[in-house]
């Protein structure tokens, strides 16, 4: 029998505060777990009816969120596992303040991340909830869990860079394209084959930069191959090869 995902939650607005009390009272193998809604010490006594108050079926705690892995490339998916929401609430993910492609994936595909009867959420194997990393510069970045109540949780995701090039050998004038992400915002770069320079360009708002070059004409041999933004580079070896063509002899 397929879990049920949704609980529904009666939402009022009034002028309450909610405490919930955790009682447990075990008879047998039974866990009784009650939300007691109170009136504000502010306002004046009210008798709190069932459209007043809430139930919960598990007391929650402060809502809290875990990334796994804490750094990872542009593009790449992170498991987030969250607990202390109220049951039954859309999750809503951002990076930064800004929204990112998130879902839940179980045996049954894709779904909208929505909080379990004990507040939780990506903690019922086979179901995960995963997040995008989105392309941004390089760093410390926040990622945000939130339910449709406002209730929030944060935790840190490191962006690492990241430089890949179409090939690692190839003959004089062939073209060779290089990409890269997780830099720093609008920076300038500089590409260097072996001691010739072969392209200048800069990373765009979001640390990232697309550009082709040429192979400068060299004799074969293996030649560094680097992308510099003037405090730190990164090499490849690039091995030149012949353009010499065989000519089949003629017996």
């Amino acid at each position: 029998m397929k879990r049920v995902r949704r609980l529904m939650v009666k939402k009022t607005n009034t002028n309450f505060f909610r405490w919930h009390v955790n009682i447990g009272i075990t008879i047998g193998a039974i866990l009784s777990l009650f939300c007691i809604t109170f009136p504000s010490l502010s306002a004046p006594p009210q008798t709190a009816s069932a459209s007043q108050s809430i139930f919960l079926e598990a007391a929650l705690g402060l809502p809290q969120i875990s990334l796994n892995p804490t750094a990872g490339y542009a593009g790449e998916n992170v498991l987030v596992i969250g607990k202390g929401f109220i049951p039954g609430q859309n999750i809503n993910f951002s990076v930064d303040g800004s929204s990112v492609l998130s879902y839940l994936s179980g045996w049954d595909g894709r779904w909208p991340v929505i909080s379990e009867t004990d507040g939780s959420f990506g903690s019922y194997p086979p179901e995960k909830v995963i997040c995008s990393v989105p392309n941004l510069p390089g760093g410390v970045h926040t990622v945000a869990a939130q339910d449709e109540a406002g209730d929030l949780a944060t935790a840190s995701i490191t962006v690492l860079s990241k430089l890949t090039v179409s090939k690692l050998q190839g003959v004089s004038r062939a073209q060779v394209s290089a990409t890269g992400s997780g830099l720093q915002a609008n920076v300038g770069l500089k590409i260097t084959f072996g001691e010739t320079q072969v392209a200048l360009t800069k990373t765009d708002p979001f640390g990232a930069f697309n550009l082709t070059f040429t192979i400068p004409l060299l004799p074969l041999g293996n030649y560094n191959l680097a992308v510099s933004d003037g405090t730190s580079s990164q090499s490849f070896s690039f091995a030149v090869l012949s353009n010499a063509t065989i000519v089949p002899s003629i017996v």
